[in-house]
């Protein structure tokens, strides 16, 4: 395997996301705080489980180096064929 910088540049985009999606919870503590408890608890849930959607393209081109997944990309593959009308065959016909 030879070395890149694609691991330490997702490493530095990572902290720098995560870095930012705390100081965006921190601006948000003040109005969450004044809710009554039972309506904190699902704001607090949401918003500790939510930092995942926006970095997960960032996780996959750490691993991969694309910055779709196979399966988007296959997804996007048949929808393409789709529009281009290739890809049919004709029934019965092998």
């Amino acid at each position: 395997m030879t070395p890149n910088l694609r691991r330490p540049f997702g490493i530095l985009g990572l902290l720098i996301a995560i870095l930012a999606y705390a100081l965006f919870v921190v601006w948000l503590f003040e109005p969450v705080a004044r809710l009554h408890p039972l309506l904190q608890a699902p704001v607090w849930l949401v918003l500790g489980i939510a930092w995942v959607v926006p970095v997960r393209p960032l996780l996959v081109w750490i691993e991969t180096g694309l910055w779709k997944t196979e399966r988007a990309k296959t997804e996007r593959a048949k929808i393409e064929r789709g529009k281009t009308g290739q890809g049919k065959t004709e029934r019965g016909k092998a």
